[in-house]
């Protein structure tokens, strides 16, 4: 346990002497703590006042280190989201998702953040919301409007921080489906996963979308989001069913990615796919099949005849419309791409 504080407490002290070079001010006050414990905060809120910006960042930084056990320390940041030193308002930014989970005033304030002119403070505020979406999510008529205009900001973490945050919305994110679909142009990978991905969980909504989505799983030269988009054209239901003759061919496909995507979107279809079963049985007929795709064309069979049923509890997500990071990464390395 010594040797864990040890080396805990001469990691702050690097810290401390990194941040210190850095700024306008950069010689740091030797009164500043960089303490991280709940002893501390009392410390780092009043150096939130300090002078020199350097300590200031460094209380607001230790203050996301102290996380949820700082809840005191809620209000200075949010003042801190005013400071003129915008590396102090994105530290602020940051802590406020983890101080901030019983303040029913953080959510509002993020909101605002997200109009910072500084890229690097809005692209905290939006992983904290992100960080608090239970609470963003009972709020969301009042900050669906700042997100979906977030979506069309410069900055690509900003960009994927929006599309991401609004997944959480499901079905209640209709108003934010022509904003993500003009999101799936985005140069930057991650906004066009997280775009079809939270089109992908408002569902049935995104119908608009799918000559896009098509366009996405046929030519995107990201792997992750050709899967996303298979799944987005299953989660538009019944209404997908022109889509049928294209999941047949990544049914009939070598690349397990695109059967993957495929049966997972016949398995949302339902009977409306019916003419994909003779494509799944072959599937299945394969021995070198891999066993998740197995699994999904066996529940997408059964989906097809009527008698749809939900995946076990250790499946990947077939009833959500996309993967997490974890399953798209093992989908990546499993394709080679």
């Amino acid at each position: 346990m010594r040797y864990f504080q040890c080396a805990a407490a001469l990691g702050l002290a690097f810290l401390s002497g990194a941040l210190a070079g850095c700024g306008s001010n950069a010689a740091m006050p030797g009164t500043v703590s960089t303490a991280i414990s709940t002893k501390a905060v009392p410390e780092h809120i009043q150096a939130l006042k300090n002078e020199q910006v350097d300590a200031r960042r460094l209380a607001a930084h230790s203050l996301w280190q102290i996380g949820a056990e700082a809840p005191e320390a809620t209000p200075a940041l949010r003042e801190a989201l005013h400071d003129k030193h915008a590396e102090v308002r994105m530290e602020a930014a940051r802590a406020l998702g983890r101080t901030g989970k019983k303040d029913s005033r953080v959510i509002a304030a993020l909101v605002e953040a997200l109009r910072d002119e500084d890229a690097s403070v809005r692209a905290k505020a939006v992983a904290s919301l992100f960080e608090l979406n239970e609470q963003a999510t009972a709020q969301r008529p009042a900050i669906l409007p700042a997100l979906m205009a977030a979506l069309k900001d410069k900055n690509e973490e900003v960009q994927a921080g929006a599309a991401i945050l609004i997944s959480k919305f499901g079905e209640d994110a209709r108003d934010a489906v022509p904003a993500l679909t003009e999101l799936l142009k985005a140069a930057h990978v991650k906004s066009r996963q997280n775009a079809v991905y939270a089109l992908a969980v408002i569902g049935p909504e995104a119908k608009p979308a799918l000559a896009v989505f098509l366009e996405l799983a046929r030519n995107d030269p990201d792997v992750g989001v050709r899967i996303n988009a298979l799944l987005a054209i299953g989660r538009i239901g019944p209404a997908a069913s022109r889509a049928v003759p294209f999941l047949i061919e990544n049914v009939q496909s070598d690349d397990v990615a695109k059967q993957w995507g495929a049966v997972l979107a016949l398995y949302h279809i339902g009977p409306e796919a019916r003419a994909a079963i003779p494509a799944l049985t072959e599937l299945l007929k394969r021995d070198t099949l891999d066993q998740q795709v197995r699994q999904g064309a066996a529940m997408a069979i059964d989906s097809l005849n009527g008698k749809k049923r939900k995946p076990p509890a250790d499946s990947p997500r077939m009833g959500t419309g996309a993967m997490n990071e974890k399953q798209m990464m093992e989908m990546k390395r499993i394709s080679g791409k």
